[in-house]
């Protein structure tokens, strides 16, 4: 197909589209208490399926409640402070401890010197000839 071929065509897909299309006049003279269609009208049933739930939830904290203990096989949550996720080893990686720590850029000790020193020396003293 060319692009006239294309071009063509496409406009016969606007024209039908446009063809088809409702005004929008009339769109706005629709009556506002016009029905919906009938797959989005909600009946009873939703309102009625929830009102059961509502009555067996509320029926069912009511009978644990009343006879209601404390388990024995539930344990304590552990102490948030103390607590460990199973898969923290998952989030060591090689090189993780560069990211727990600054990299130091300016050494605090001065680094030891490996060439000659120089460090002021002390005067060397010469013995005096005696006569």
């Amino acid at each position: 197909m060319q692009d006239e071929d294309l071009r063509r065509a496409f406009q016969e897909l606007r024209s039908v589209d446009e063809r088809r299309a409702t005004g929008f006049q009339s769109l706005l003279r629709r009556s506002p208490g016009m029905r919906a269609p009938r797959g989005l009208r909600l009946g009873a049933a939703p309102i009625a399926l929830g009102a059961i739930a509502a009555v067996l939830v509320a029926g069912f904290v009511l009978l644990n409640l009343r006879h209601g203990t404390p388990h024995s096989h539930v344990q304590s949550p552990p102490d948030l402070l103390t607590w460990k996720a199973p898969t923290d080893f998952l989030l060591e990686t090689p090189g993780s401890e560069l990211l727990r720590s600054v990299p130091q850029l300016i050494p605090t000790e001065p680094a030891p010197r490996t060439g000659p020193s120089t460090a002021p020396k002390p005067p060397v003293r010469i013995p005096e000839k005696s006569s």
